[in-house]
């Protein structure tokens, strides 16, 4: 069915698919293909379901999701959100399951899909060891040593700007120059304690401007140079109305609403394709490569239809897929990135460690919060 997909303007029905088409496929995932049952209102296991935790784009998801039904008959839930609602809501049944009390919104979740290593690694204890047949094609600095999770897809964060209201005499080069006069409070990120590529955007920001890398007086992280870009950058912002999610960044750009953003760079390609006025930068101080994985939850009752779906997601023809027509950088390393995709050895890159940054991860939101909280304070 991908195939056949792919050979009929692949562009039209996938980059810039139609209303109608995006909410029939979103209400597919919301509600398991017609089954009429919100899949948050619990009682999906008593069904035999398989319930995904994702926080990728609904329209990938949702095509991927009935190709996966289709092929194998296994009926599946997904439940959406943002990469730190999805971890709260994960760590909230583990704590209502160790009490023996059941959570208020009842997901029993069997697979998890998304998230970087600092988000994954930090649900380590809640994930089942699976390493697929299917893993051998993935790099070992893609996946876990022990097996918890394997990635599924590679994010490289990016600087986007409306290249309709942004002259090409102001157009960002650099990180440094969205803390330009010109750019102040017309550049938008999504917040980091919430969206899991927000974050992987903040620390990659603070190894690119730390000088020196290995850290402040009191342990953090970057260096005082690079938080105090940091705080240099939330001046651009409009820090009241931070999006809660990466999508609402790009989107925000794309429409004007705001000139410049710090998104990921598979959503800046599939907008630019379609026709959105976006400059895409990948920033001359550098920037990372981090993948995004799937795992599978250990206290999930679906478990051979999780591997099964595991399985799937890493497979050649999913993997193909996202790259040919979600401009996603798969995994494996034997498929080839299709045209229009920056080689990787064409990007500046910095040095992005995702369990150092996993590890380091509650301290650099703190200091975040505390800086915002500083600029919020201002008259």
């Amino acid at each position: 069915m991908f195939a056949a997909r792919r050979s009929a303007s692949r562009h039209n029905d996938f980059l810039a698919p139609s209303l109608s088409l995006s909410l029939a496929l979103l209400c597919c995932v919301l509600f398991s293909c017609g089954s009429g049952r919100n899949p948050s209102s619990g009682g999906a296991k008593e069904r035999g379901r398989l319930i995904v935790y994702s926080s990728h784009p609904a329209a990938m998801v949702a095509e991927i999701v009935k190709e996966f039904r289709q092929r194998t008959g296994i009926e599946t839930v997904v439940v959406s959100a943002e990469t730190g609602e999805l971890i709260s809501r994960l760590r909230d049944e583990a704590r209502s399951a160790a009490r023996g009390t059941a959570p208020e919104n009842k997901g029993e979740a069997d697979v998890f899909w998304g998230g970087g290593p600092e988000s994954l690694d930090s649900l380590s204890d809640l994930f089942s060891s699976y390493r697929s047949d299917e893993s051998g094609a993935i790099p070992a600095e893609y996946k876990d040593a022990e097996g918890r999770w394997t990635g599924f897809s590679l994010n490289t964060t990016v600087i986007i700007y409306n290249s309709r209201l942004v002259p090409p005499s102001e157009a960002p080069r650099a990180w440094r120059d969205l803390t330009r006069p010109f750019f102040r409070g017309r550049v938008a990120m999504a917040d980091p304690r919430r969206s899991g590529s927000a974050y992987t955007a903040l620390a990659t920001m603070l190894r690119a401007i730390a000088v020196p890398a290995s850290g402040t007086a009191d342990g953090l992280p970057g260096s005082t140079e690079s938080w105090a870009f940091v705080d240099s950058l939330l001046a651009a912002f409009d820090v009241e109305t931070l999006p809660a999610d990466s999508a609402r960044v790009h989107g925000g750009v794309a429409a004007g609403e705001w000139f410049a953003g710090i998104t990921f760079e598979s959503a800046a390609l599939s907008l630019k394709a379609s026709g959105a006025d976006l400059g895409i930068v990948y920033p001359a101080e550098g920037t990372s490569v981090v993948p995004d994985g799937v795992a599978i939850v250990s206290s999930g009752e679906n478990r051979a239809a999780a591997e099964a779906f595991v399985d799937f997601v890493l497979g050649r023809d999913v993997q193909g897929v996202i790259a040919e027509e979600w401009m996603r950088r798969g995994v494996r390393s034997d498929l080839v990135s299709p045209a229009g995709i920056l080689p990787l050895s064409s990007i500046p890159m910095v040095d992005y460690e995702g369990r150092s940054a996993g590890k380091e991860k509650e301290r650099v939101l703190a200091e975040w919060s505390r800086r915002l909280s500083l600029i919020s304070s201002r008259p």
